[in-house]
Order: structure tokens, then sequence, then C-alpha cells
């Protein structure tokens, strides 16, 4: 300690120091509960589908640092500063079911003009320079999880206060992996960026599909360059609700693999609609608008016969929601509206909307859009598998499609325009053509298949009334209605 003037005590003249160090301490602690109770309370099972991130109020972090940390009797005080310098701790917390192990390396704290004069409160306003640093942040769980954090920051000023994080990943027991770089948080400015994040399984698909006895997806996403604009601060310390003005992604990388192989279990998982997933968020949500400047999508379907996954492809597409929101208010007044352009297969220029009423209580959805110029055959890399027929000629010079769904009842119309279609059986065993592709021209004739539907007097609009499978999953609700209505022109 420098500086000291221990005088100014004796002669009530209130304290002045220079600057308190400390280096390289060690705590550690440990918390042993032997109650003898069989519930994890370490690491509670948390079955929210998603979860605010913890933002601490800055003025309630210093009120309680001031309160503990001064002398409430000691006036005037000043203290130039408090620095502590690579610190160690080390906490281990266990009960009888369950432990976790904590470890954090590196932590620097620097404290700065701190100043009380005689008769102020000993409150928020008395510290206003901190800075907090962690190099590593490191936690583990008896069921398996690994937090992990690296270089996290807390600087708090009059200027601005902001928290930091250079990496921070979680690791479950089933080897999901949750990361996130570059994140940034600005109090001043109610704004949250991140630089990239990721969502997935760190399970190679080979591996995943061997070990599955039921049919499962299998979801990875990922995202660069994420702003927040306009967060509801007070809402957000709290923990109660996450109100954004915009919410902007750079890109975004969707990929999904459904399996269909393997026996359905007894009980299948809930498929969740929009107006349910609101529902189940576990705090208020509203998102005036959602935009992602470059989204790419891959969706493989695994069917049962088939030796290899159907694939589908989307790239280039610029997404724009509206409308998300948990407010009934809101949702009386607008629609959860998702607003999508970008290429089909890498080819095709796509645009379409879908539009899902949150203030219902059976699921509804209106979709419309168009597909320009695409070769047919570029479809092969998704119908042989999935619906054992390959495309082997036809272009299609556009289409268009409108329809509603209703529970699990869709009505609507698909119109393409399209010309030089042929189609062959497939054995999805082999993805070759079976014995009845010999003769195309009886295939086509024994599926009925329209080989032209040109704009004009023989143009025909397939139409869409289709029920759709009880427990399908929100891409079905899209896909299948489509399928029907370009089966019912076509003719398979």
């Amino acid at each position: 300690c420098s500086g000291l003037s221990p005088w100014d005590v004796l002669n009530g003249d209130g304290l002045s120091l220079g600057t308190i160090s400390v280096v390289r301490p060690v705590f550690t602690i440990n918390i042993v509960d032997s109650t003898g109770r069989q519930t994890d309370e370490l690491a509670p099972t948390d079955t929210s589908i998603v979860r605010l991130p913890k933002i601490p109020n800055v003025d309630s972090l210093l009120n309680v640092l001031a309160a503990g940390a001064l002398p409430a009797d000691i006036a005037p005080l000043s203290i130039d500063a408090v620095v502590i310098d690579d610190g160690v701790s080390n906490t281990r917390q266990e009960n009888d079911t369950a432990w976790m192990r904590g470890t954090i390396e590196g932590f620097d704290v620097a404290i700065r003009d701190i100043s009380l004069g005689t008769g102020d409160a000993v409150d928020a306003h008395v510290l206003n320079d901190i800075t907090i640093s962690v190099r590593r942040w490191h936690r583990q769980y008896s069921d398996g999880r690994n937090i992990l954090l690296e270089g996290g920051l807390v600087r708090i000023s009059d200027d601005d206060s902001l928290m930091s994080v250079s990496d921070v990943r979680l690791n479950t027991a089933e080897r999901g992996e949750y990361i996130a770089k570059g994140v940034m948080f600005s109090f001043a400015n109610h704004r949250l960026t991140i630089d990239s994040t990721s969502i997935g399984t760190t399970v190679p698909d080979k591996e995943w599909l061997a070990s599955l006895k039921h049919p499962a997806d299998r979801f990875r996403i990922a995202a660069e360059d994420i702003a927040m604009e306009d967060i509801d601060l007070d809402a957000l310390t709290r923990g109660t609700a996450l109100t954004v003005k915009k919410l902007s992604v750079g890109t975004l990388m969707i990929d999904v693999f459904s399996n269909k192989r393997g026996t359905p279990p007894r009980i299948k998982p809930r498929q969740l609609m929009p107006h349910q997933i609101v529902r189940e968020i576990p705090f208020t949500v509203g998102i005036d608008s959602l935009v992602v400047g470059n989204t790419s999508i891959r969706y493989a379907e695994q069917q049962p016969k088939s030796p290899t996954p159907g694939v589908l492809t989307w790239s280039n597409v610029g997404v724009t929601i509206t409308g998300l929101s948990s407010d009934p208010v809101v949702q009386a007044r607008q629609p959860l509206k998702i607003q999508a352009t970008g290429r089909f297969l890498d080819q095709a220029q796509m645009a379409a909307t879908f539009t899902f009423p949150l203030n219902v209580t059976v699921y509804e959805m209106h979709g419309e859009g168009s597909l320009q110029r695409l070769d047919i055959r570029k479809l092969n890399s998704f119908l042989p598998s999935i619906e054992g027929i390959r495309i082997t000629s036809g272009t299609a010079d556009g289409a268009t499609f409108r329809f509603d769904v209703r529970g699990r009842a869709a009505r609507g119309v698909v119109d393409p325009v399209y010309r030089e279609l042929d189609i062959e059986l497939v054995d999805k065993k082999t993805k070759k053509g079976n014995w009845l592709t010999g003769d195309l021209s009886f295939v086509a004739s024994w599926l009925v298949v329209k080989n032209d539907n040109p704009r004009g007097e023989d143009h025909e609009v397939g139409k869409i009334a289709y029920t759709l499978p009880p427990n399908a999953a929100l891409m079905e609700t899209i896909w299948f209605p489509i399928r029907a209505g370009l089966g019912d022109v076509a003719g398979f």
C-alpha cells in the first residue's frame, strides 16, 4: 500500500491512500453439502428451449461493491487505486450426488479514483472506474458438462460500461457444443455484438447414424456478424424479457439432417410450431425486425431403404423476419412474417413469404412464392433417394405457389411452367433404374406423366388438397403441400 496518511484518520480528517496492490493471490473455496439428498442441484436439468443470458445490472453491482468494501464511517476517503494482479481461484462444490469444479486463472482487478466526501452516500457513484479481466475460467460438472471462458473483460466508466468475452464454449454430456466468439455488450449504447457463434454436435454424421435406434434430426447452426440494437436493458438485467429493436446477422448457415431410419418411438417428440415455440419461451420476447444478409441452408434426409440421403440446398438467401413477439396485443395486430429471396440448388432464383399467426391455438400458415428457370434434373440430388424417381430431362421456365395450412389441412395451388419432362422409377436400395425403366415411354404412361406444361390453352395448375401427417415438422408443412401440388400437375 502506498501513499498512506494515517494522521488524517487520527485527526478526524478522513483517510487518503495511494495504491493498494495484491499480487498473485490464490483463493480456494470448498462447499460440501452431505444431507443425503438425491437431487442434482449443482447441475439441474434445464428443459427450457432457450434461456436469457445473465447480464448484471451495473448500478446494482457497484452498490454491492461500494457498500461491502468501503468504510461508511471514514470520510472524506480518497484512494488512488486498488489493484489485484494475476489472481487464481479454485472452487469445489459437491453434495451426495453431484459435484462441480471451477478454476479461474489470471484474473486482474483495477479500481481507480475512489473518492468519498463528507456526507456522501456509499453508493454506485463512488466507484466509476473499474476494470476486471479474466484470462481463463473453467467449470466442470459431474453430469459431463464443461464451460470454458477465455479473455473475459468488464469495464465500468463514466463514458460507457461494457462486457466482452473473446471465446466462450459449452460442451454437454451428449457431445453438443455451443460456441461464441468476440462477444461485446455496451451498457451505454444498449447494444450486443457477437463476431461468430455456432450450435451443434461434435459427433460425425456416420457415427451419429450408427448410434440411432429411432428417427431423429441433427441440426448445426453457425452465424457471423451478429448485432442486437436498442435492447431494453432493464428488462434484460432482470431476466424478464428480451426486447430488441433490430437483430441483424451478416451470414447464417443452417445444416439439417433428418434421419427416417429406425423404429418410431412409442412416444414421439412433440414437433412445435411457431405459435407454440413462442409460448414455450420462459420470458417475454419482442424483436421488431430480424435481418439476415446471407443465409445458406442444407437439408438432407435419410430414408430407410435408400443407401444415401437426399439433399436440397439454398444459397445467398436474404431473410427478413417481422412480428416476433409474445405480447398478445402485438400478435393480434401483426403475424410472424418470414420473407426470403435467394438461389435454389445453386441455380434458380427464388422468392417466398410465409406468414404464421401467433395468437392461435391451432397451427396456421400462409405461404406463397416463385421460382425462376431451373434445370429440373438438379432435383436428382433429392428425388431418387426420397421419392424413388429420377428426372432424366426437363426444364422449368418458372413456377409459383400459394397455399394455406390450418391444423393438418393444406389447400392451395402450384403453377409450374415446364417442358420436356421425363421421369424414371428408381430402386431406392441401389439408386438405379428398375426393370420398368428400360422403356421410359411405358413408365411415363404408367405414371401418367404430363411431359409439358407450357403457358397457353393446355396449361394446368396443380391443386393442393393435402392432409399433413401427424406430428409433421415445420419444414414438412411447407414442402409436402408443394410436392402434392407438383405431383397433381405432372401426374406422379
